[in-house]
């Protein structure tokens, strides 16, 4: 059987852990050369070695998304390292503090990361898809943007929903360049960044538990899970899907 992503560059941020190194390794798996992307250093180069050492053509760049030029150097240094990327996974992102207390700076971080992130990563991906004539770009919204159901995160929340935003306006406006451009919503995840959506919660983890023990499904979703939703939009089985936000939540949207 045919790989799915043979021959194509993808870039992953935020791949050094959770949602996305699933999603690199089974990109890698599907025949993807990957430029991995994180501010996690020591992890990142971890994870790259991993992927070369399954065979898979890697590269790692320590990048913080919330800054322009950090975000044209990944680029730049994946299209000289591996080629050209059509696959952009638009994954990197920070919860930020809980309640309305957040300070300007604060406020400030959550923003850079979370929305202008996405917004460089489209900017400078783009020319390269438009001179291949086809691209595919995902973008990691959350559950979270439709409402305050996961803990008491405003600024996390806001961020996700400005997400889903330049997600439609980028679907919109690079169609007619074969670009799709859809995004994520995923709901209760089994990642490093789990505990941090119940600030001020004695025992985080236990509060989540108790959620999603209500929820339909009653358990949490797995990074891989994620993952294989992500390939389907960043391979061909998808070509006619754009524009669109997928829930990964486990019916949680539904009820």
């Amino acid at each position: 059987m045919a790989m799915r992503l043979a021959g194509r560059v993808a870039i992953v941020t935020g791949g050094a852990s959770g949602i996305g190194l699933a999603t690199a390794r089974l990109f890698a798996r599907e025949g993807a050369s990957v430029a991995l992307a994180d501010v996690d250093a020591v992890r990142g180069e971890a994870a790259t070695q991993e992927l070369r050492a399954s065979g898979a053509r890697a590269t790692f760049a320590t990048c913080d998304v919330g800054v322009e030029a950090q975000v044209r150097m990944l680029v730049e240094r994946a299209a000289a390292e591996l080629g050209p990327p059509t696959v952009l996974f638009n994954n990197a992102g920070v919860a930020g503090p809980g309640g309305w207390e957040a300070g300007e700076s604060e406020l400030n971080q959550v923003w850079a990361v979370n929305v202008n992130g996405v917004y460089w990563g489209i900017k400078y991906a783009v020319p390269h898809m438009r001179a291949a004539g086809k691209g595919s770009i995902i973008n990691t919204a959350s559950a979270a943007a439709f409402g305050a159901g996961v803990g008491v995160i405003p600024t996390y929340s806001a961020s996700k929903a400005a997400v889903v935003s330049l997600t439609q306006n980028a679907a919109v406006a690079f169609a007619r360049d074969g670009i799709r451009v859809n995004a994520l919503a995923p709901g209760p995840i089994d990642t490093p960044m789990a505990p941090k959506f119940f600030p001020g919660v004695a025992d985080p983890m236990a509060e989540r538990a108790k959620r999603v023990a209500q929820s339909p499904m009653g358990r949490s979703g797995q990074p891989e899970e994620v993952a294989a939703v992500v390939l389907f939009l960043a391979s061909d089985e998808s070509s006619y899907v754009n524009g669109i936000v997928v829930p990964i939540d486990g019916g949680i949207r539904a009820r």
